[in-house]
């Protein structure tokens, strides 16, 4: 039973980490934009801000029916690769213009693993545990919050 016990909390771990790094990626486009003030026009920023949140309406409602006919795990480890592509080559693209692509390829991948991952723990928690391991899951967006602040007061 101390087996089952600890499985449980390294899934409940894992979708944790998912929501933290949900919240990282949201979150750190506000601290790039004190960055970027030069060479960027207001239009520019206005679609950098909001192509990530584009990707998400887009992203919750294709992974959501994906979720329902392929599973929940392959298209929530489907979304979060796509955050992780859209992250990294948000790092190493050469003009704003396909930053803001990135983004969107990044927000694709929130979209989806948001109601992924509280979706999956509703069904696998047991019930009298339920609450209180959501609970923990979403307390999991404050740690990517701060750590996202720290990263950006530190780099930045």
């Amino acid at each position: 039973e101390d087996i089952k016990i600890s499985k449980l909390y390294l899934f409940t771990l894992a979708l944790a980490l998912a929501t933290a790094s949900d919240a990282v990626e949201i979150l750190c486009i506000g601290f790039i934009m004190t960055a970027l003030n030069d060479g960027i026009s207001s239009y520019q920023k206005e679609l950098l801000t909001s192509a990530v949140f584009i990707g998400m309406l887009f992203g919750g409602l294709l992974f959501g029916y994906l979720s329902d006919i392929f599973g929940r795990k392959p298209c929530l480890l489907t979304s979060l690769v796509l955050n992780v592509i859209g992250g990294i080559f948000s790092s190493v693209v050469p003009n704003i213009p396909l930053l803001i692509v990135c983004r969107a390829i990044s927000g694709l991948g929130i979209g989806g693993s948001i109601p992924i991952v509280f979706s999956l723990g509703a069904e696998v928690f047991p019930s009298n545990r339920r609450g209180q391991l959501l609970s923990l899951i979403a307390s999991f967006w404050m740690i990517g919050a701060i750590y996202s602040a720290v990263t950006a007061w530190v780099m930045l």
